[in-house]
């Protein structure tokens, strides 16, 4: 049986699986899907038409943009603006104090660190690293396997290769 707290509020046409968490105070907005172990902090607003993916988690005082498409096994942590239109892959994490303007997209096992900003119509290719407090302007077209030094502005800045990051199991 679903876990959610007697103060969230649900919008009409919403498709969930039994094994979702929602904490006190989250609003979800109508027409969304949400797949298997999904679990949203406490104070987050979900947009109309949001798909979060099996083992989402969206914790305390985010926000999910109209329209988004989170892939399974993606993480976005507290205190985040994800935008509307946007589509992240699987495994991506997106730390805390994000924040992630409209129509971008995400390849997998994306990781933006705390304090980065995304602007619009952004493109991001799979396994890419942005660190703290970096900046990508609009448009930005982001190939795989990037890793953005901290504090830097893309495309401005400067990038390198990633080094190969073992996965933990």
């Amino acid at each position: 049986m679903a876990n959610i707290h007697s103060t969230a509020v649900i919008g009409n046409n919403v498709k969930m699986d039994d094994s979702i968490e929602i904490e006190k105070e989250v609003q979800v907005s109508d027409d969304c899907i949400f797949g298997k172990k999904v679990f949203i902090g406490k104070k987050s607003i979900i947009g109309n038409k949001v798909t979060l993916g099996d083992g989402c988690v969206i914790e305390k005082k985010s926000t999910v943009g109209n329209n988004c498409i989170l892939s399974n096994n993606t993480v976005i942590e507290k205190k985040c603006m994800v935008g509307n239109n946007v589509k992240m892959g699987e495994h991506c994490v997106i730390e805390k104090k994000v924040k992630i303007e409209d129509d971008c997209i995400f390849g997998d096992k994306v990781v933006v660190e705390g304090g980065a900003v995304i602007g619009n119509v952004v493109k991001i290719g799979d396994d890419v690293v942005l660190e703290k407090d970096t900046v990508v302007l609009d448009g930005a077209d982001i190939p795989t396997g990037i890793v953005l030094s901290a504090g830097h502005t893309f495309p401005d800045g400067t990038t390198s290769k990633a080094k190969y990051f073992k996965s933990k199991k």
